[in-house]
């Protein structure tokens, strides 16, 4: 199991561009244990109501609610669930991706509510209402939780049994593309931060 700080470590230093493109299944594993160390992260701060709450840590899980689970649902429903339904035919590939991508839609509008939550127990030290906080990180990260246990069981192993090199090489392609994007996001998100600080 690892401490909190190789799971930040997850977040702060991703997979290079070159390491994606060689291995994008290796990526997507990547990515799963990032969402689990996410996972991890809010439980320590539930299990931690309603006194005992870091408001670094809280901070930092508002900022990768809003940006890694987002991440997360683009690397599947993009790129992975795309390429699989282009090359296993069979229903039951099908109905286990319409069900990975419904929990996404599901976990999007639940990440930026918790991420709400959470921001004001960084500025504040305190929630709002512990009890409900406590029930929507819960209901947050068991949810998570379940969801990466069912692409992994239901999904990755076709992809590994279906995907040729040229799969590979396609899917690793459009996830450093993906990945591209993410990063321009961010500087563009620094730059506006970094703009704001020059105007006080």
């Amino acid at each position: 199991m690892l401490d909190a700080a190789d799971k930040i470590a997850l977040f702060q230093r991703p997979p290079h561009v070159e390491a994606i493109r060689e291995d994008p299944l290796g990526y997507l594993d990547y990515d799963h244990g990032a969402q689990r160390a996410l996972a991890d992260l809010l439980e320590t701060i539930a299990d931690g109501l309603p006194f005992d709450v870091s408001r670094a840590g809280a901070a930092l899980a508002a900022s990768l609610l809003r940006r890694s689970a987002a991440r997360h649902a683009a690397l599947e429903d993009e790129a992975l669930f795309p390429l699989l339904e282009s090359r296993a035919h069979d229903e039951i590939t099908r109905a286990a991706i319409a069900i990975a991508r419904r929990e996404h839609g599901d976990a999007a509008g639940r990440a930026i509510e918790l991420a709400e939550e959470l921001d004001l127990v960084a500025t504040t030290g305190r929630a709002r209402n512990a009890e409900s906080l406590g029930f929507m990180l819960r209901a947050f990260f068991d949810g998570q939780r379940r969801h990466l246990d069912w692409v992994e069981a239901a999904i990755m192993p076709q992809a590994r049994r279906v995907f040729g090199p040229h799969d590979i090489a396609q899917l690793g392609e459009r996830l450093v593309d993906l990945a591209e994007t993410e990063r321009l996001r961010d500087w563009a998100g620094l730059a506006v931060i970094e703009g704001a600080r020059a105007a006080e």
